[in-house]
């Protein structure tokens, strides 16, 4: 019988060279390149997200402004075609103050305290419609402005605003946008990307939205609403505050 030599069985040899090794981490030159790659399609996107927001708000405006132009609509169906007004006609040309009696009316179309009011409410806005002022019920709406029935109004530079329904084609409601009288050269409105310097709850304009009385809405670039040379639009009211109305026409 053979018998196996124990101590003649070989051992399995390493193989040499084969050394675990950690894998390197990045070195500072690689970092910054990422940083840098990083930050410059950050400043790619940044921008189209800001368009992007600014575009919505705007939208929501559109979606205000609609609602606005049904329920002046509707009032002049009950009105034996009659736009609803905010002026008196008296040099006093307030154009965004609603009477307690037309509150009642839109009330009774929808604009109800259970909607918080939000038609009146520009999301591109910083601050909030002061509403309700007094027992009487009238609201001021801030934010927007109510330009229908102002042909013989003294202090009216236009031509177009409605009385009637049935009137050619006008503007019903649009963007609160106006210039300072004290300072011609500039004028603001709900949207735009730079602060006015007068107010921080409104910008230098990029345009403005605006309703009319076939019941729709159009965005207005500053460039339509400002051609060269001027520096602001052409006024369509003057204010007994020191400010003058701004649309188009």
């Amino acid at each position: 019988m053979h018998h196996m030599n124990v101590g003649s069985i070989r051992k399995p040899v390493p193989v040499r060279g084969r050394i675990k090794t950690t894998p390197a981490g990045f070195t500072l030159v690689e970092l910054l390149v990422v940083i840098a790659i990083i930050a410059i399609l950050a400043s790619m996107l940044l921008p189209a997200l800001a368009r992007s927001k600014a575009k919505a708000k705007r939208t929501v405006c559109q979606n205000n402004l609609r609602t606005q132009a049904t329920w002046c609509l509707m009032y002049a169906g009950d009105f034996n075609d009659y736009l609803p007004f905010v002026t008196g006609h008296n040099g006093w040309t307030c154009l965004y103050g609603l009477s307690p009696e037309l509150m009642a009316m839109l009330n009774g179309y929808g604009m109800v305290k259970s909607t918080n009011y939000t038609t009146w409410l520009c999301p591109a806005r910083r601050d909030h419609p002061r509403g309700v002022q007094d027992a009487t019920g009238g609201f001021t709406i801030d934010h927007y402005m109510v330009i229908t029935d102002l042909r013989g109004d003294p202090s009216y530079f236009g031509t177009l605003s409605p009385k009637k329904a049935s009137d050619p084609l006008g503007p019903l409601s649009a963007d609160h946008t106006g210039s300072y009288l004290t300072s011609p050269s500039r004028w603001w409105s709900n949207h735009g990307s730079q602060i006015c310097p007068d107010n921080a709850n409104i910008y230098v304009p990029e345009g403005i939205n605006q309703s009319w009385s076939d019941g729709h809405v159009e965005w207005y670039t500053d460039r339509a609403l400002t051609p060269p040379p001027r520096k602001v639009p052409p006024p369509k009211v003057q204010d007994a505050w020191p400010w003058y109305y701004i649309w188009f026409e």
